[in-house]
């Protein structure tokens, strides 16, 4: 049974026989390192420009602190749900302004969507989605103007059903 070469000694027995150049594989790993070197340079200076997202975003910022550690359901008893509303509407704003940015994202405004989706459960107000549920869309909904029902079909029952197992009496 043979001995299990660790790594070393396999490079080793490799560069004994000529199986490896040493040359290329330096020069390749200078060059890989200096290529990063330039690329981590470019994008420094790529976001060089870009503001700070916090800088950006005061009322979210006022409202974190204002938040403190608990949740938006204490916040919300805390502060009524008529400022609630309003701290909603105004991170709205905010959030609308932030993604008329050239350089802004789904990721620079995702914790204005969170916040105000939070807050919105906590004082139970539902988004509007569409008006279907009050009666403005013709042929939508239940009622009789909605969408007609549908019945079941029965099952027929088989001729097997009726018959008795041999096992059985």
């Amino acid at each position: 049974m043979t001995k299990k070469l660790s790594t070393r000694e396999k490079f080793l027995r490799g560069l004994k026989r000529g199986g490896y150049d040493v040359e290329k594989s330096h020069q390749y790993w200078t060059d890989m390192s200096k290529k990063l070197e330039t690329q981590k340079k470019e994008y420094e200076k790529q976001h060089a420009n870009k503001p700070n997202i916090n800088e950006e975003s005061p009322v979210h910022n006022e409202f974190k602190k204002a938040m403190g550690v608990g949740s938006y359901g204490d916040f919300a008893k805390r502060h009524g749900v008529q400022k609630t509303k309003t701290i909603i509407s105004s991170l709205r704003k905010e959030r609308d302004e932030i993604r008329k940015k050239e350089w802004a994202g789904p990721q620079h405004v995702k914790h204005h969507d969170f916040a105000i989706h939070g807050l919105q459960r906590a004082i139970g107000e539902d988004a509007p989605v569409n008006n279907a549920g009050g009666g403005q869309v013709a042929g939508i909904g239940v009622g009789p103007q909605g969408e007609p029902g549908i019945q079941k079909k029965r099952k027929v029952a088989s001729f097997i059903s009726f018959m008795t197992r041999q096992g059985k009496k």
